[in-house]
């Protein structure tokens, strides 16, 4: 959650009062029964998308979550972690995958014209969406066709008294199809199982409308079940057009850059009107791949990372980060933009200039370039808007600190290229107040659960990567075929150590998580190096697992010469490394962020000997 305010200490919150009513700017209308239900989170808005597999201490961070995990306990106990979070179910529609349909009829399969069914993705069969899908021939779906079952379905599945909302992962509707539909993968298709090729049978537009008919069915069915006061947002793959009096927003997967050099603020401005209230969205960033300024390891690519931020705040979406290596949705980062509390916004994004846009915020503004040109911004450039309330700072961050190394704003030179059609520029996020915002660092097992600008622990002979899941260990996933997993394990000799990037000297606090596995050591030494030398602790890994445990306060200084080593030699059991967490504690001293200027007009005489 947010860090409020570093003058108090430790005080995390993500939301200004839960009893004020959620109003989006420059949406027209309301739904205040739901509006009333949700938390208003200050920005950014930081939600992910995700497949499940992740600790519950790290989703409880953000403000959404979209997940395939529909377990109610799971969503409680994210409330209670995190009583403003908002919890969305997400299903496959185009291929019904996980959890399965029990005895899915095979009339609901999309199939070509010799009757063979067509893949949607890997191994997982596409599903016929349109109104023409032959109707199941018995059993408790007699008589009806896939887009009929399918809002029963889902509603039978997720508890909505847990969950705040339903969401897709994947749906093919009639954007995503007017394309799909002249490739390879659908030459041969034959939605009314007719054994005609429909390219032979039917036009485009009336495929089509047949296809997009069965998805307005879905979408029909499903709001009527869940009535107005749930969530319901769409995953398309596409910006459709579609669907919208039925959804509340929609999720762009995978988000790198923009095909519009004004991230497609008019586009979005247009949606909004005709959606459900509230109106939300994420923004799925990652890297690109041929991005001049992608960081290595990718999880660094911090102008990516600001500039999809920056562009989220300007279009009122929920945000998110992963890395090239993260694939499909498996793992995310908390970045130190991501603990900011802007407040809300005073008004809409205002343009300063072709290409180089501002948006004010209670507490702070944000600034991004956005047409593939390097754009100069000003502090002057700022005090021509009404809601100018300035001087602004940049905040002192703890993972790119010549960025954000807490001066007073004067200018700023923002990124900005064109690569294969898409614009992409920078951003930055400013605030009122100087203040530290410096992220959690943790320091996991595996490069996937540690965070931006710190490696991965060092595991040194004796410790090996468990392939076994599901034990309490933090994670953000566990896939031994990408290369993460739970925890590591020794069985007699070996260190590992948990070094730490601190950009910001200071006191820290230090916590260890451990898994819950039998036959780990009860005296396990974890030796802790800080400014003040050599510290050792004895822990206990029987016991308190599957949760950071403080070890104590620790001054730090500059570099990554400190860290924890966990030894696993003399210890009367298997010794796990899993994770070490390092928590900013400076925040309730009257440390300055912002360094003092240079001596100047001051002359130095060295007399003699």
């Amino acid at each position: 959650m947010k860090k409020m305010d570093f003058m108090v200490n430790s005080t995390r919150a993500k939301i200004l009062p839960c009893i004020i009513v959620l109003i989006l700017t420059l949406v027209a209308g309301t739904n205040s029964k739901l509006e009333a239900q949700l938390a208003q989170h200050s920005y950014p808005l930081i939600g992910w998308q995700t497949f499940s597999g992740a600790s519950h201490d790290f989703y409880a961070r953000f403000d959404m979550i979209i997940t395939r995990n529909r377990h109610n306990g799971w969503a409680d106990q994210l409330k209670q972690m995190n009583p403003t979070i908002t919890v969305i179910h997400t299903y496959d529609w185009n291929t019904a995958q996980y959890p399965y349909i029990d005895n899915f009829p095979d009339e609901w399969f999309l199939r070509d014209s010799k009757g063979n069914k067509i893949s949607g993705y890997g191994n997982y069969m596409m599903v016929n969406l349109s109104d023409v899908c032959p109707r199941a021939s018995g059993g408790v779906m007699a008589n009806m066709r896939y887009a009929d079952y399918l809002p029963i379905f889902l509603t039978q599945i997720v508890d909505l008294n847990h969950f705040d909302g339903l969401a897709t992962d994947g749906i093919w509707g009639r954007t995503g199809m007017a394309w799909l539909y002249n490739r390879d993968k659908f030459a041969d298709v034959d939605i009314n199982n007719n054994g005609v090729n429909d390219h032979d049978e039917m036009s485009d537009s009336e495929f089509l409308n047949r296809w997009q008919g069965g998805i307005d069915v879905i979408m029909e069915k499903l709001r009527q079940r869940i009535g107005t006061n749930k969530l319901l947002i769409i995953n398309s793959g596409t910006k459709h057009t579609w669907g919208w009096d039925k959804q509340n927003g929609m999720i762009i997967e995978k988000r790198r850059g923009f095909f519009s050099d004004k991230f497609d603020y008019d586009w979005f401005n247009k949606i909004k009107k005709y959606a459900v209230q509230p109106y939300i969205s994420l923004e799925d960033g990652m890297p690109y791949n041929s991005h001049p300024k992608k960081g290595y390891p990718s999880k660094d690519s911090f102008t990516e990372m600001r500039f999809g931020l920056v562009m989220s705040i300007f279009n009122d979406h929920y945000f998110s980060f992963q890395d090239l290596e993260a694939s499909e949705h498996y793992w995310s980062f908390w970045y130190d933009e991501f603990d900011l509390n802007l407040g809300r916004p005073t008004g809409p994004p205002h343009q300063i200039r072709p290409g180089l846009w501002v948006r004010f915020f209670d507490n702070g503004c944000a600034i991004g370039s956005c047409n593939g040109q390097p754009q100069t911004a000003s502090a002057n450039d700022l005090t021509q808007f009404s809601e100018y309330d300035g001087p602004y700072f940049r905040f002192k961050g703890g993972q790119n600190p010549s960025f954000n190394n807490g001066k007073q704003f004067e200018s700023i030179d923002l990124h900005g290229i064109k690569i294969d059609g898409r614009y992409f520029g920078d951003g930055i996020v400013l605030l009122k107040q100087p203040r530290f915002v410096i992220a959690d660092i943790v320091i996991d097992n595996s490069a996937a659960g540690t965070s931006p600008s710190s490696a991965m622990a060092e595991l040194g002979a004796g410790f090996e990567q468990s392939k076994d899941c599901w034990n309490n260990g933090y994670l953000l996933n566990c896939k031994s075929w990408l290369d993460t997993y739970e925890t590591a394990l020794s069985y007699g000799s070996g260190k590992a150590i948990f070094r730490p990037t601190i950009a910001i000297a200071g006191n820290y606090k230090v916590y260890e998580w451990h898994p819950q596995l039998s036959g780990l050591a009860s005296n396990v030494t974890y030796r802790v190096r800080s400014a003040g030398g050599d510290q050792d602790f004895v822990i206990n890994q029987q016991q308190n697992a599957g949760q950071w445990n403080e070890i104590g306060r620790f001054r730090f200084s500059n570099g990554t010469n400190g860290f924890v080593e966990i030894q696993a030699d003399g210890a009367n059991g298997a010794v796990a490394a899993d994770a070490i967490k390092f928590v900013f504690d400076d925040y309730g001293t009257d440390v300055d962020p912002i360094p003092p200027a240079p001596p100047g007009n001051v002359k130095i005489q060295i007399k003699g000997n």
